[in-house]
């Protein structure tokens, strides 16, 4: 018993060291554009792509935003139902966006990894690529001049979360669990990859 213990404590403390050896520290920014600027290409392996569109679409998206004089409840609903077809295929689909219980239709259109979302005309229409997309998340980036960010003040991201997180967490604390959802993933994937491999090491040894 007293050389089992003494085995569960070597190994964990080796993994207490491993997990420092790979432990990444939150970055730090100013603003939500600049946290997202970092921890996104430390992540982007593991974002799904716009198809199929079943994955997002039909969920109620909380829209987030930095701005401490956003209060609103938002709400953003991507239809998987098309609205207009040209030769079999679907080009429109349609489009929902409820601010504090007011509701306006729209449609939203995806072309390319690029969605574009507006009234049904499309006279106030905005293009995004694809960010980030998990099931908790839906990233997307204004498709503009970088310079137009800065010179304008504007935000380049359109950040959307699961129902659950919007109405709980602020930004700064959605944006931390982010970080820390595929963190803490990663860094328990070498922790195996390493562990697996000393073992094998001894084994043979």
């Amino acid at each position: 018993m007293k050389i089992q213990q003494s085995e569960f404590s070597l190994e964990s403390k080796l993994f207490d060291r491993i997990s420092v050896l790979f432990k990444t520290p939150f970055p730090e920014a100013n603003n939500l554009d600049g946290y997202l600027d970092k921890i996104l290409p430390l992540i982007a392996s593991e974002s799904k792509k716009l198809e199929p569109r079943e994955f997002y679409s039909s969920k109620d998206w909380v829209e987030v935003r930095e701005s401490e004089d956003f209060h609103e409840l938002v709400f953003h609903f991507f239809s998987p139902k098309p609205v207009q077809e040209v030769n079999g295929e679907e080009l429109e689909w349609e489009y929902l966006k409820s601010i504090d219980g007011e509701a306006w239709q729209g449609r939203w259109r995806y072309v390319n990894n690029k969605i574009f979302i507006g009234d049904e005309e499309y006279t106030d229409t905005k293009v995004y690529e694809l960010a980030f997309l998990d099931n908790e998340f839906m990233i997307l980036r204004l498709l503009a001049n970088p310079k137009k960010f800065t010179t304008e003040n504007k935000s380049k991201y359109f950040l959307m979360t699961v129902e659950k997180l919007g109405r709980r967490l602020e930004w700064l604390d959605l944006v931390k669990y982010l970080f820390d959802k595929y963190h803490s993933l990663n860094i328990n994937l070498y922790i195996i990859v390493i562990l697996t491999a000393l073992i094998i090491a001894v084994l043979l040894s």
